[in-house]
């Protein structure tokens, strides 16, 4: 069977329709239309005249006399670009009147408020007046307006801040349309998890979800819950001490003091009846819109000290939606170019006498030209040998080859599948017939053998290369 890992590296023979290159996203879309890109943004900005005459200005120059439209924009040109035919402002895209409708939209996405929303936009979009259309679009929002509260003035003590990702986690539980579920927020860097507890709330139950918890991000410092079963239970209490976690109840009837998990709760059943609200996902199913909400909330969110809770916990800022209209952070302008088809960490190694993993150089297999022959191993239970003949055609990659076996089967195969065929003084052999043959076939089938070899690096003048693939193809055929 061959390597599960070449599907990865199998270059595809033909080209992808352009309206089927879709880009694979962290992010999920819920509604039947695709999502702004880029080329949308460089589409109708082409359309629009206030912008085209600022993309002018940088191509051409600024005139001396400014018209007072553009006096602001003046100011500010030392941090205008244009890329793909984008125009950026502090690598931000500016978007075009006739999408800001729809910016505004996927900002709030996640029925954020007003301060939440100007922070998500001043990390990727912008237009003049941008403030303004923020602040009047959530005041028309119809599901925000029917949940809107008033908060009430505390006087509340703080917590002493974490100093690493899940040195203190803060846990509740919460109910919503019948259902319970499990509250696990991190104090450090906001970063929730919500578990649904279809199977009770007993103490085995929520030692179990906070294993698969502590599975992904480890053992915390401390735990914070309120004074309510399952939390002061004695075997709770016992298994988070034999793990060295230290255990913190609210006093009770005092909720307050588990402040981090009950400002959660309020936060994520506010956003779920919103989402409910929403007429663009009411078909979905409760479990798919706390999906939603989580990766919202995570990527789009930000703490008080300006990141969100991903970029805190991960190595890496997941993507979204709204970074598809930046070209900058598009996934092509992101990928590394390779050399050759080859991967360049796609290294072979072999262990050494002194235990010592050295690079394998001079491999017989990376010297391989079309038509030399090859033993490749046998996956048929009902052929007795273990090898049966083949021959080489090209290479995927640097460990994947392509190969004939038999009377023309084409295959695919991983080098270590393969092994060189020895003539009898023990050196490598390939697939040779005479040169002479060459004269055989005429000048317009040589041709056409030099152009499907200029893909494979071979130059004219190589007349050994070209004797060896041309009688491979005449001894294929036959």
């Amino acid at each position: 069977m061959g390597n599960a890992d070449f599907c990865s590296r199998f270059p595809l023979e033909q080209s992808v329709p352009k309206e089927l290159d879709l880009d694979c996203i962290k992010h999920i879309n819920f509604s039947n239309e695709c999502p702004i890109d880029f080329n949308d943004i460089a589409k109708h900005t082409k359309t629009d005249s206030f912008l085209q005459q600022i993309m002018t200005f940088i191509r051409k120059g600024w005139p001396s006399k400014i018209d007072k439209h553009f006096a602001n924009i003046f100011a500010n040109q030392c941090d205008l670009e244009i890329n793909e035919d984008c125009l950026i402002y502090q690598d931000r895209v500016i978007i075009p009147q006739q999408l800001q409708s729809e910016m505004l939209r996927l900002l709030h996405a996640s029925h954020a408020g007003i301060v939440k929303m100007k922070q998500l936009a001043r990390r990727s979009v912008y237009w003049y007046g941008i403030n303004a259309d923020i602040e009047n679009f959530v005041r028309e929002c119809d599901a925000c307006a029917s949940m809107a509260v008033h908060p009430k003035q505390k006087i509340e003590s703080k917590w002493t801040p974490s100093s690493r990702p899940f040195g203190r986690v803060h846990i509740d539980f919460f109910y919503f349309k019948h259902h319970v579920f499990l509250l696990i927020v991190d104090s450090y860097s906001k970063w929730v998890e919500v578990e649904w507890m279809k199977n009770g709330t007993a103490c085995t139950q929520v030692i179990r979800k906070l294993l698969a918890y502590f599975a992904r991000f480890g053992f915390p410092d401390i735990l914070v819950s309120d004074n309510g079963p399952p939390f002061n239970s004695h075997d709770f209490k016992t298994f988070l001490e034999r793990q060295g976690i230290r255990v913190l109840n609210s006093p009770p009837y005092n909720p307050a003091s588990n402040g981090q998990a009950e400002r959660l709760v309020l936060t994520v059943k506010d956003v779920l009846k919103k989402l409910l609200l929403d007429p663009e996902y009411l078909h979905l199913e409760l479990v798919d819109l706390i999906s939603l909400f989580l990766i919202n909330f995570r990527n789009n969110t930000m703490t008080m000290d300006g990141f969100f809770p991903s970029q805190k916990v991960l190595a890496y800022t997941p993507k979204m939606l709204i970074d598809l209209i930046n070209p900058k952070r598009h996934s092509n302008s992101n990928t590394v170019p390779q050399t050759n088809n080859v991967n360049r960490n796609d290294d072979i190694f072999v262990r050494s006498n002194d235990g010592l993993s050295k690079e394998v150089h001079n491999d017989p297999l990376d010297s391989l030209m079309a038509g030399d022959a090859l033993w490749y191993k046998n996956n048929n239970p009902h052929h007795q040998a273990k090898w049966i003949k083949a021959h080489f055609l090209k290479r995927m990659c640097k460990n994947v080859l392509q190969i004939t076996i038999g009377s023309g089967l084409t295959t695919t195969a991983h080098r270590s599948q393969i092994k060189i065929v020895n003539d009898r003084d023990g050196k490598s052999a390939s697939w040779k017939e005479p040169d002479h043959r060459i004269s055989r076939i005429g000048k317009g089938r040589v041709e056409r053998v030099w152009r499907s070899m200029a893909s494979h690096g071979v130059r004219r003048g190589n007349e050994r290369i070209i004797s060896k693939r041309i009688s491979f193809i005449l001894t294929f055929k036959k």
